[in-house]
């Protein structure tokens, strides 16, 4: 894994992006739409947190979240006021995904 860390004090933001090697190109034989599919679902809630609930709390603290998958890789990428930072990685499936990160 690859990290890069750009640090900017000044502004009252926390954003991050993840990219990881899935995509169409790699989906198993049977399962083509799986890298789509996984990305989309990434919005439609948790066992603990609705689809409802958590574009509540994203907005509550002036958050973006999204997901991208192009032919080769797959994106998902948030955005929060520095505030709201602390919430952001419980409004997901990110936490599970990536739970030791934050």
């Amino acid at each position: 894994m690859t990290l890069l860390l750009m640090e900017r004090h000044e502004l009252p933001l926390v954003s991050f992006h993840v990219i990881v090697r899935a995509a169409p190109v790699a989906d198993p034989a049977g399962e083509e739409g799986l890298a789509s599919l996984t990305a989309e679902l990434l919005r439609k809630g948790t066992q603990t947190r609705s689809a409802g609930q958590f574009s509540a709390q994203l907005d509550f603290v002036g958050g973006q979240f999204n997901t991208n998958v192009a032919a080769d890789y797959a994106n998902v990428s948030t955005e929060v006021m520095k505030t709201g930072a602390a919430l952001a990685p419980r409004t997901g499936r990110l936490d599970s995904m990536f739970g030791g990160l934050w």
